[in-house]
């Protein structure tokens, strides 16, 4: 097996490669599953809206609920999914035109499931005379729905993306009546479950509180990947792909290991797509060949939806916004007046006003004077490039410079050279002399003074953390040795400290000696200890630096002795964190399910936050842990 995964388009994808591709999604997929098993006994409808910026995974998230909700017999007896192409809203310039959208798309639904009712449906829907405009063709296809959803006892569950474009797509004068519609569809019609996604972070007809839909749809936002979900990613992506040894190319504790984890991260910037772009790319000139031709293709479907938002900016604000996609970095205010030749005292509030819409984002600070403005679609920056005539993708020849040693690249870009000279189809003559653009601009790049720093920043960066945190304990534990009558919690906190110091020089069998004695005295201290400030942050430096089996013995000690419900909370954290990472395989998934399953909903953000700060805090102190070892091999062979 050596399938390719399409790194733009996941309704292409089977269920099965979809849910091995799952990472980092858990908490929002559970949480929206549960929710759909209660609104099935619910009289009223929770409509959803998912954010996030493009490549994030919305319409990976989509397609697993859709097919989750096919497959789970509680939910396929209560819901008929309907699926919206992602291009749908683009051609929608009323609430009744979506409604008819909506069943065009419920009639190929009901073809696909063999329905017999199809036929009769699609003919009523040829048989609609009204105009899109006309309030009657929108009572007529809300009737429609009722009795189709009353005849198969379901609810509709309308999967559809974009919103932002809806919105967009009414026209200025008809606005505040299509979304007031939009609102009574949203109210009124208990037979209709909306779950929406939108790439932008403002969305005025929703997050003003004076606007018409406000406060009605429940909103969730997807944060990018960590290093570790990179890894973890990478890895499913080995799996579904029949590619395990590229899917390993980021695990282990080498430095070659490490580099490659922090160069995907720092470049892909946490982004899905990106990483599945990545995950092609280390395949050599064949993968980055594939990712060029697929990338272009992306950017040829986003036209149509790029050049509608373009052409919806007034002239100055769209010179703003084609200048900072033209830059090659983010920037400030009077960056962009020298780049526009617009006034700099006008500029903030045509600016604010692009924030506002979603085409703008402060990068750093927080607006005014010295805030550094970034794209908010980063999508739309490479297909602006693409359509200016940069063929060459820039990210792609940053991927290669920091992944690829000069020598590397060196040798790739004469296999390229000897393969153009040896005659090929004028197709792939010009996707080989694109691939070889790419990787002569990675030489050059790579052999740069910029180049250069940004892979040794990369190099360093990782110990930076742990260091920090060394200093921090060594003034603690000198802060205790000054004390002159050291109390049990002064013993206890002394003990810890120089088990985590241990810990960190690479002392194995000291620091599990240090920890034994701080759990004795734990025991044996119960009650003293228990209220101990700071006793659930030192835990959490257990979670960290030690074998786990030492913090279920803490947490057992302390909820034996009464402790407050804190207790109950890390309970739950260490079993998240027993599980392992939820993408280590569809039985890991399984497990990490069941688990968040247990948890009182109220507490479930709070526990997925800190046992995602412990799992990287561990992966943190691995990589210093190797370095450490990395370097005492280096003082041996040189003594040698």
């Amino acid at each position: 097996m050596n399938a390719q995964v399409r790194f733009y388009n996941p309704r292409e994808a089977s269920p099965e490669v979809l849910e091995t591709m799952l990472v980092g999604r858990d908490e929002v997929v559970t949480e929206l599953e549960e929710d759909l098993h209660r609104q099935i006994r619910s009289s009223t409808r929770q409509h959803w809206l998912i954010r996030g910026p493009r490549g994030i995974g919305k319409t990976h998230l989509m397609g697993i609920l859709c097919h989750r909700v096919r497959r789970d017999p509680q939910l396929s007896a209560a819901y008929l999914p309907v699926w919206l192409a992602e291009t749908e809203v683009y051609e929608v310039y009323s609430v009744a035109i979506l409604l008819l959208g909506i069943a065009r798309q419920l009639v190929e639904e009901l073809r696909e499931g063999k329905d017999p009712g199809a036929t009769e449906l699609a003919d009523r829907l040829a048989a609609l005379e009204y105009g899109g405009d006309d309030p009657a063709l929108f009572e007529e296809l809300c009737e429609l729905f009722r009795e189709e959803a009353h005849r198969r006892g379901k609810i509709l569950l309308i999967l559809m993306e974009n919103l932002d474009a809806l919105f967009s797509g009414f026209a200025k004068q008809r606005s505040g009546q299509e979304v007031r519609r939009l609102r009574s569809l949203l109210t009124e019609e208990k037979h209709l479950l909306f779950l929406s996604t939108t790439p932008t972070r403002y969305l005025s007809q929703i997050s003003n509180p004076k606007a018409p839909l406000y406060g009605h749809l429940k909103e969730r936002v997807l944060q990018p990947l960590t290093e570790d979900q990179i890894g973890d990613l990478f890895r499913s992506l080995g799996q579904a792909t029949g590619q395990t040894e590229r899917g390993e190319l980021l695990s282990g504790p080498s430095e070659e290991g490490r580099l490659r984890r922090r160069v995907i991260h720092r470049l892909a910037g946490g982004n899905p797509r990106s990483v599945v772009m990545a995950f092609s790319v280390v395949a050599g000139a064949p993968g980055v060949k594939a990712v060029v031709e697929e990338m272009s293709a992306l950017l040829d479907t986003q036209t149509a939806y790029f050049e509608a938002r373009l052409a919806r900016l007034a002239p100055r604000e769209r010179a703003i916004v084609t200048a900072m996609a033209l830059a090659p970095t983010n920037l400030t205010v009077q960056e962009i007046a020298g780049l526009t030749r617009l006034p700099a005292r006008s500029l903030s509030t045509q600016i604010d006003r692009l924030v506002e819409e979603g085409h703008l984002a402060p990068a750093e600070g927080e607006g005014g004077r010295g805030t550094i403005y970034e794209m908010s679609d980063g999508l739309f920056r490479l297909w602006y490039q693409y359509r200016k005539g940069r063929k060459v993708l820039w990210p792609i020849v940053q991927f290669l410079a920091l992944w690829h040693s000069e020598e590397e690249l060196e040798r790739a870009l004469v296999d390229l050279r000897e393969a153009l000279t040896a005659g090929a189809k004028l197709l792939e003559s010009h996707l080989d002399g694109l691939v070889l653009r790419h990787f002569e601009k990675a030489l050059t790049w790579a052999r740069s003074e910029e180049g250069k720093a940004r892979r040794e920043e990369i190099r360093e960066d990782y110990v930076g953390q742990i260091k920090i945190m060394f200093k921090e304990i060594e003034a603690l534990i000198e802060h205790v040795l000054s004390l002159e009558k050291p109390g049990p919690g002064d013993i206890f906190i002394l003990a810890l400290c120089m088990g985590i110091i241990a810990a960190l020089v690479g002392n194995v069998e000291e620091a599990e000696a240090d920890i034994g004695r701080a759990t004795k005295l734990l025991e044996s201290q119960k009650d003293a200890l228990r209220g101990f400030p700071g006793l659930w942050k030192i835990l959490e430096s257990v979670f960290i630096f030690f074998d786990l089996r030492w913090a279920r013995k803490w947490i057992d000690t302390l909820v034996a002795s009464g402790a407050s419900e804190t207790a109950t909370l890390y309970s739950f954290v260490l079993e998240v964190l027993e599980t392992g990472s939820p993408a280590t395989g569809r039985q890991g998934r399984e497990r990490f399910r069941r688990v968040l399953a247990r948890v009182p909903p109220e507490l479930r953000q709070t526990v997925g936050e800190i046992a995602e700060k412990v799992r990287e805090s561990r992966r943190k102190y691995a990589l210093y842990l190797s370095e450490v070892e990395l370097r005492r091999k280096r003082q041996l062979s040189a003594t040698e």
